[in-house]
């Protein structure tokens, strides 16, 4: 969505109405081992954004693209932002979640991270874990980059990855450096979900 044709000016309303721009590619999957080997993650240098940013969906990718830079240039896959209170934030373009030792599942509040359709997807589908007894509960609350050290699992959600395991944060090694059962039962849950399932993820209870 774009403000339409009109200035170079930045007042908006140099442009009389909206215009709606849409663009095709072919899909680029990412290499399939990265979910049977799992990807290493880095925390970021690069200032997260504010909250009033941090909530919008726009096309302003500066600091994102600056955040995979970094990774990609010190040799991991992922970036995660960090924000002033020393919280997880979330990826150049992922949300990011946790398994703890007691088996809680935990994602960083929302008030400094965009809420992903994928993430709510797999927050909701994590409940038929509870069921199962895989996991205790699952939450959104503070998590420090030392909470993920210690992690049973740490992955990664997002359109293209669904559900991504990580076994490598800041070089601290994540279930022995293999992929952990939790994240590899969301993917299945969460894929079996696209297929048979056409309610939105925020409509559902």
């Amino acid at each position: 969505m774009s403000r339409g044709p009109g200035s170079f000016n930045v007042n908006p309303f140099d442009c009389p109405s909206s215009h709606l721009y849409v663009n095709t590619m072919r899909f680029r999957e990412i290499p399939r081992e990265y979910y049977s080997k799992g990807v290493s993650l880095i925390t970021s240098s690069i200032p997260v954004k504010n909250t009033f940013f941090a909530n919008i969906k726009s096309c302003n990718y500066l600091p994102n693209v600056l955040m995979k830079m970094e990774a990609l240039n010190k040799g991991a896959d992922f970036p995660v932002s960090i924000d002033e209170n020393g919280y997880i934030a979330e990826g150049a373009t992922e949300n990011i979640g946790i398994l703890t030792k007691d088996n809680v599942l935990k994602f960083p509040s929302t008030h400094r991270t965009l809420s992903g359709i994928t993430a709510k997807a797999v927050l909701s589908l994590s409940m038929n874990l509870v069921e199962k007894g895989m996991i205790k509960e699952a939450k959104h609350t503070n998590i420090t980059p030392e909470d993920a050290y210690r992690a049973k699992e740490i992955f990664l959600t997002g359109t293209s990855i669904e559900v991504l395991p990580v076994v490598s944060y800041d070089n601290n090694i994540i279930n022995n450096g293999l992929p952990g059962p939790v994240s590899a039962e969301l993917l299945r849950l969460l894929r079996d979900d696209m297929i048979y399932n056409t309610q939105s993820p925020a409509d559902r209870s």
